[in-house]
């Protein structure tokens, strides 16, 4: 074949994919955004600040994905937090392992994830993918597919409008655009037997977009109603805002960005020892709010003391004598679908798989269906009154961790010195 001939051949191929990429392209009613690492990585701790966006149909998300040329879906290996705005109570979980079989996990949560910035996270190891919310784990995954998760992933995310209408909720395109907000994003690598067997790499603050280390990503696929392109990923005030909109009105066109300290501290779960509970709640809080006895109960037990231990965010119950071979019954407050504090009676044990080993008591007699939680957020039946929401929540500086402000009428956040 002759050199021009040739040279003929391939910038018709190139015309022709052009062509067919911008028609795909096209072929998308709703402008997404992704970001995504250059860099792969093989285990670790991964971890954002971010808040959510609201709405039936969309999502919001953090997730670790095997990015392999050429793809095989008998390579998929990919790690998810996705919030879908369509629910005001929830975090989904996945692994998605060879041959695309995931491993969902609806995780309840005890506040709104599109009101008000909180901190997720997942940690993944040979042995385990486990889960956090503000600091604490909320759910693990131990199984035999755990194992077939080897293979180096890129941090990626994403916002995008979903075809699948059982999982996403179905999508009205008067109700965009939509902005997540995400404050900054950590990487620690897996350093077993270092220190808590994760060792810090890297922080990005969104400061800006920093080439050395993120793509913006230009590309969609089939499920997703939306191209994702790079004007819907923008930097302000030390925030990165990932934006979906309608290709006619694309970018960040919201105001001042939002970042209210709007949650009271809750309890995220307790440790029932011979005579006392150790409660963990998901902040600080102040000393004579979190020692004032009359703001816990416990069914079947006496509190006689609380004393906040260091670093203000566990109080200890000292109780009469426990027996541990028992589970605990009681009422306890959790947030319900429908968006209203309803009263449930629920039945904890005290070897709730929820916990970390070394914390669960010892009795071998409670059934693995007793043993369950019912909602995940509280352990061990312990009522925390009167723990209302402030009526003005007042913004904070995004440095700034904590603020003095009275959770009206018992507990108290602790305020924090710059």
């Amino acid at each position: 074949m002759k050199p021009m001939t040739q040279k003929l051949l391939a910038r018709f191929a190139l015309v022709f994919l052009l062509l067919n990429g911008i028609a795909f392209s096209q072929s998308k009613p709703y402008r997404g955004a992704e970001y995504r690492t250059k860099e792969s990585y093989t285990y670790g701790r991964f971890e954002v600040r971010m808040k959510s966006a609201a709405g039936s149909g969309i999502l919001t998300t953090l997730f670790t994905y095997h990015d392999s040329s050429p793809f095989s879906v008998a390579n998929w290996n990919e790690i998810d937090i996705e919030i879908m705005g369509r629910y005001s109570n929830e975090v989904q979980y996945n692994t998605i392992t060879p041959n695309r079989i995931d491993h969902v996990r609806r995780q309840v949560v005890k506040f709104n994830p599109h009101l008000s910035f909180h901190v997720h996270a997942f940690e993944w190891t040979p042995d385990y993918v486990a889960w956090f919310v503000d600091g604490y784990e909320v759910y693990r995954q131990t199984e035999a597919h755990v194992a077939t998760l080897t293979r180096p992933q890129k941090i990626m995310m994403n916002m995008w409008q979903p075809t699948a209408v059982a999982w996403a909720g179905a999508f009205d395109p008067n109700t965009l655009p939509f902005y997540g907000y995400y404050d900054w994003v950590k990487y620690y690598a897996y350093t077993p037997g270092e220190g808590d067997n994760f060792t810090l790499q890297w922080t990005d603050n969104f400061d800006n977009w920093d080439q050395s280390r993120w793509d913006k990503a230009t590309h969609t696929f089939d499920g997703n109603n939306a191209q994702f392109i790079h004007d819907n990923i923008v930097f302000r005030n030390g925030y990165m805002i990932l934006c979906l909109t309608t290709p006619e009105a694309t970018g960040y066109r919201g105001g001042t960005i939002i970042d209210l300290d709007i949650n009271p501290p809750y309890l995220v779960w307790a440790r029932a020892e011979a005579n006392r509970f150790l409660a963990f709640f998901s902040e600080e809080v102040e000393k004579v709010s979190a020692e004032t006895i009359s703001n816990y109960t416990i069914a079947g037990a006496t509190i006689q003391s609380a004393s906040l231990q260091p670093g203000n965010k566990v109080v200890a119950l000292q109780t009469d004598s426990l027996d541990l071979t028992q589970s605990f019954e009681a009422s306890c407050w959790w947030p319900a679908a429908s968006k209203i504090v309803r009263r449930q009676r629920c039945k904890w044990a005290c070897n709730s798989p929820m916990l970390p080993t070394a914390w669960r008591c010892r009795s071998a007699s409670i059934s693995a269906a007793r043993a369950k939680p019912i909602s995940g957020l509280i352990k061990f039946g312990i009522i925390i009154r009167n723990m209302a929401l402030p009526a003005e929540p007042r913004a904070r500086d995004r440095r700034a961790q904590r603020f003095q402000e009275q959770i009206s009428p018992r507990f108290t956040k602790l305020s924090a010195r710059d």
